[in-house]
């Protein structure tokens, strides 16, 4: 299995005991802080996290998850297996790519605790709340999106350095 698909997986968003759905065409994209950019589209849950589906293409799986839990400074763990991967992707600590994603999903690993805690004043992602968590660490790759920019300075404006 190749390293993003598993990374895909590592940083999925956790759900709630929900029932999960899928989109039975192609996702428009990422849902922000619970919302997509068309109001053609809803925000839904399926197995790879929150997506935008068209509203008449939304369809309903049986399967349920549970939560997961992490205290301020531990790795996030893999919600398939219940343990982190960090330890065997430590090595995507320095890369540039993967520099921010690592200090957010594995601040133990990469031994990044002080600066995954660090937060300018004022500056905060928005948290979706149903899973008491942020999904902008998931969704950094939006953050220069013309179709997503406007939407992602309100909502994650830390993950995308929005701040001043």
């Amino acid at each position: 299995m190749s390293f993003p698909l598993v990374f895909a997986l590592f940083i999925a968003v956790w759900q709630t005991g929900s029932a999960l759905q899928y989109c039975r065409v192609r996702s428009t994209g990422p849902c922000i802080g619970g919302l997509c950019p068309s109001s053609a589209d809803q925000c839904i849950t399926t197995e790879q996290g929150q997506v935008c589906c068209d509203k008449t293409q939304i369809g309903t799986v049986g399967t349920k998850t549970t939560p997961s839990t992490q205290t301020s400074c531990e790795d996030m763990l893999n919600p398939r297996t219940g343990k982190s991967d960090c330890p065997q992707y430590k090595w995507y600590c320095n890369n540039s790519k993967y520099y921010d994603l690592m200090t957010q999903q594995c601040p133990k690993s990469c031994n990044r605790c002080k600066e995954a805690a660090a937060t300018p004043e004022g500056c905060r992602d928005l948290v979706n709340p149903v899973t008491g968590r942020s999904n902008c660490p998931k969704l950094i790759a939006y953050c220069n999106n013309s179709s997503y920019r406007k939407l992602m300075e309100q909502q994650c404006p830390k993950t995308c350095r929005f701040c001043n």
